[in-house]
């Protein structure tokens, strides 16, 4: 496997080459960002709420395929009107043990009662 070149690329796509729901979980954390944002993730990337983000990628682009790892949600910055459950979610998808990341049933309940939730 390359270099990460995409940033929904979990730690095991490109470490080991290692594809499926676990992967799909974590790049759905990377996706509820862009919708939170309302932005595409080359878009979001260009913004001042995307620069952490940007510099991580820089650094995982330098680093060796072994040494990919999550990204750390703490580098995505969410809009202030935003629930909370939609951050701590998409942390739970980016979790770096595949094992350890959501499967959609449950990603699909944590977002209806986040949804449900009186602002």
């Amino acid at each position: 496997m390359g270099r990460r070149s995409f940033t929904y690329s979990a730690p095991d796509l490109v470490r080991h080459g290692r594809a499926g729901p676990a992967g799909d979980t974590y790049a759905f954390g990377v996706v509820l960002w862009e919708l939170a944002l309302g932005l595409p993730l080359p878009a979001a990337l260009a913004r001042p709420e995307g620069a952490a983000l940007r510099a991580w990628l820089t650094e995982q682009a330098a680093a060796a395929p072994d040494e990919a790892g999550a990204v750390p949600p703490g580098v995505l910055v969410w809009p202030r009107h935003l629930p909370a459950g939609y951050p701590a979610l998409a942390g739970e998808c980016l979790r770096v043990q595949p094992h350890r990341r959501p499967p959609f049933d449950t990603i699909l309940m944590r977002l209806d009662r986040v949804r449900a939730k009186p602002v």
